[in-house]
């Protein structure tokens, strides 16, 4: 790994760092200062998910775009876009009128997540650029693992900096310093070998034949369910901290840490297990199971009543639902990319990218359905009513993994254990070459 792939690497982070960090900067407060404009926490919820609803529909325009202008270049414009977004944020704090506070809230954040599409779209082919194809797990989960960061700053920084200065700080000072460092970035990183590499083989990939490939949709839903989970409460945990323990926005602000915290940690150990051979949809599922466990004790569900409402039970549930989040979306991606090379199409940055933004539609889609369902089943019944709501659907969820993966596995045993033809460790190895196929057959 040369001098340059270390520089490059470090501004792949630190615009990922960013993205994640504007995604959640203003979950611990933003609700707050919403209902004392009148706007309720459902609307809340909708400019919470405005941003993954955003993200939806620009996501396949960003991966087809890579190949027209290229990654560093879509980096670069998306951090800037992100960046101005989140610096016209601060100035909504301004409007006291109801409707105009939460229409601007809205179209602001749609704008902000065309930017951090951009990042996220382009961040991960170009950290698999930077190293050697058996360290290509690894360096998108480095990248993964930044956003985590950001992500479980972003609402700790937002909650401090909006106690100590107000609502509109946060947004100067993590769109200022994305700026400046995108400005940088535009002079010092070196991305000649992904343009030489990708040059190599121009073909044009469709959207059809991305789909087509094996694991794709079964990864997809894996990360609807996911990205559901992961955003249910954003809306609704702050009011309900505040309420339950009287937590102000600061201390809200480091309970949202905690899924961030064990995201950043794990998501690379899941991409170490992946790249020396675990089965990327055996970390999806077991991400998904432990996503589910997380939801049973976070209120606690009504079934749970008698454990009462602790405040180290829900910070402890939120934290273990962060590690089965890193298994989920790590092992989605993984799984998706490795789709596309069994599916015969090149491997170029425009396929990455198109991967990476397919991974991101499913995230911010699940995303999107679980910000605004989640706050909307909080202001009819109750906090913990609405984590058993959500439950039921990662039972759902984990049910269909469960019965795609066993009955493959199944079938691919069934149809090599009697061929005598092979030798044993031959015939075992042909049967972890079948198992990659696994959600294409």
């Amino acid at each position: 790994m040369q001098c340059k792939n270390i520089i490059n690497l470090v501004f792949i982070c630190t615009s990922m760092f960013f993205g994640g960090l504007s995604l959640s900067l203003l979950s611990p407060f933003y609700p707050h200062e919403a209902l004392k404009k009148g706007v309720s926490v459902t609307k809340s919820g909708l400019v919470v998910g405005a941003v993954f609803i955003t993200t939806v529909l620009c996501t396949p325009l960003c991966g087809k775009f890579i190949q027209k202008l290229g990654a560093k270049n879509l980096l670069i414009i998306g951090s800037i876009i992100c960046a101005l977004g989140n610096i016209l944020f601060g100035f909504i704090g301004y409007v006291e009128e109801q409707t105009l506070f939460f229409v601007l809230s809205v179209l602001t954040r749609i704008f902000t997540a065309v930017g951090e599409a951009a990042i996220t779209a382009t961040c991960y082919p170009l950290a698999a650029y930077q190293v050697s194809k058996q360290n290509e797990g690894k360096a998108m989960a480095v990248a993964e693992a930044f956003f985590g960061v950001g992500t479980m700053l972003g609402a700790s920084v937002g909650g401090i900096l909006y106690d100590l200065a107000g609502f509109s700080i946060p947004f100067y000072v993590c769109g200022g310093i994305l700026l400046a460092s995108t400005l940088i970035s535009i002079c010092c990183f070196d991305d000649t070998n992904v343009i030489l590499e990708s040059g190599n083989n121009t073909r044009d990939v469709t959207w059809v034949e991305v789909l087509s490939c094996p694991g794709l949709f079964i990864g997809l839903f894996g990360l609807i369910f996911a990205g559901c989970a992961r955003s249910w409460y954003a809306a609704s945990l702050e009011p309900f901290l505040n309420k339950k323990f009287g937590l102000t926005s600061g201390q809200c602000g480091l309970v949202f840490m905690a899924p961030g915290l064990t995201y950043t940690i794990f998501t690379p150990i899941f991409g170490i297990f992946i790249d020396r051979g675990f089965h990327s949809m055996k970390v999806m599922i077991i991400g998904n199971v432990v996503i589910l466990l997380s939801f049973f004790f976070m209120g606690p569900i009504p079934q749970l009543e008698t454990l009462g409402s602790n405040l180290w039970l829900t910070v402890l549930s939120i934290g273990v639902q962060g590690l089965g989040t890193a298994g989920t979306f790590l092992g989605a991606l993984l799984l998706m990319m490795k789709g596309t090379g069994l599916g015969g199409l090149p491997d170029t940055e425009q396929v990455k990218g198109m991967v990476s933004s397919l991974w991101l539609l499913g995230v911010c889609l699940g995303s999107y359905i679980g910000a605004t369902i989640g706050s909307a089943v909080f202001d009819h019944f109750s906090f913990e009513e609405s984590t058993f709501f959500e439950c039921c659907l990662m039972a759902l969820n984990i049910g269909v993994l469960l019965a795609v993966f066993i009955s493959q596995r199944v079938s691919i045993s069934l149809k090599y254990e009697n061929d005598d033809r092979q030798p044993i460790l031959f015939r075992e190895e042909t049967i972890r070459e079948e198992e990659e196929r696994i959600c294409g057959e």
